[in-house]
């Protein structure tokens, strides 16, 4: 796993509800700039979905349809 991986997947599993749409992005321009790949996007995905599965997340349900 990728060092942009573990980071991110550390903040998704402390960010607080405010934040959360932030780091959406990231995850997302992670993926697009090649710093980690489509299973580490999923597996992140899929943490922020559970961790948040109250709140919208800006259409993450659909990202990993890519």
């Amino acid at each position: 796993m990728s060092q942009k991986f573990d980071q991110l997947k550390q903040q998704i599993q402390n960010v607080d509800k405010d934040k959360v749409g932030q780091l959406v992005n990231e995850v997302k321009q992670a993926h697009s700039d090649g710093k980690i790949d489509k299973n580490e996007r999923d597996e992140l995905i899929n943490t922020a979905k559970q961790s948040f599965s109250g709140i919208d997340l800006g259409g993450l349900g659909g990202f990993g349809k890519k």
